[in-house]
């Protein structure tokens, strides 16, 4: 199946309005047209990716027939001076036992960078070449539409905070004293990560990537527009 791509304006679709911030990455599969907005280009889909119906969303199978999508010239890619990721994705698999095939998902990776995904029952954010800034927000919904985001907000040269929302409400915050980390050289990955059994299984339907934090409201406000979101 051949997929089209169209571009969308960097006002995220008209969820965000003029003076509001835009995303320098944009991935869009929940309509028949993939559409991409901001800096960065659509990561090349493999020809035997296939999408949902009637609900549109990539499916994503796991360890067995895993995915990794790579974002183009994202190399120097850094939350040095803050921002955001927001996902809509659906978990299918629901093991809790740390380590097992089913009981991690990557929604975002920078190896030695960056880690944003599902760590058994909890959303987990972690930063750092030592992956010592980490933050679990507990209860993550499985087997249904869920939206996810986590923001990084640069308090000082030495000190920032990492906000986690599922579904539009904060639901963990941790400040972190340190000193952030520049960007490796490694690419940003969608779906598949290094360290383990970190597959994304299920349907991946958006991805946003803000460079600056976003606001309680904002976030609230993107969640709240997600259609397949109402229908749960």
């Amino acid at each position: 199946m051949k997929f089209q791509m169209a571009v969308l304006s960097l006002a995220a679709a008209g969820m965000l309005g003029a003076a509001e911030p835009a995303p320098i990455l944009h991935y869009d599969f929940t309509a028949p047209v993939i559409r991409q907005g901001g800096k960065f280009q659509q990561p090349a889909l493999p020809p035997t990716i296939k999408m949902s119906s009637p609900e549109q969303a990539l499916i994503l199978t796991g360890e067995k027939g895993h995915v990794e999508l790579v974002v183009p010239e994202s190399k120097d890619f850094s939350f040095a001076e803050g921002g955001t990721i927001y996902a809509l994705v659906r978990f299918d698999q629901t093991g809790t036992k740390a380590g097992q095939n089913d009981s991690h998902d990557m929604i975002v990776f920078k190896n030695k960078n960056l880690l944003f995904g599902r760590n058994c029952g909890s959303l987990y954010f972690n930063l750092g070449s030592k992956w010592d800034w980490t933050v679990l927000a507990p209860n993550i919904p499985l087997q249904r539409w869920t939206a996810l985001a986590a923001t990084i907000t640069k308090n000082a040269p030495k000190n920032y905070t990492v906000r986690l929302y599922i579904d539009g409400k904060k639901a963990a915050e941790k400040t972190f004293r340190k000193e952030m980390e520049a960007p490796n050289g490694n690419p940003v990955a969608l779906a598949k990560g290094w360290g383990g059994p970190w597959f994304f299984c299920g349907l991946f339907g958006k991805i946003m990537i803000f460079d600056q934090p976003l606001t309680d409201r904002q976030i609230a406000d993107l969640t709240a527009a997600e259609k397949l979101l109402k229908k749960e």
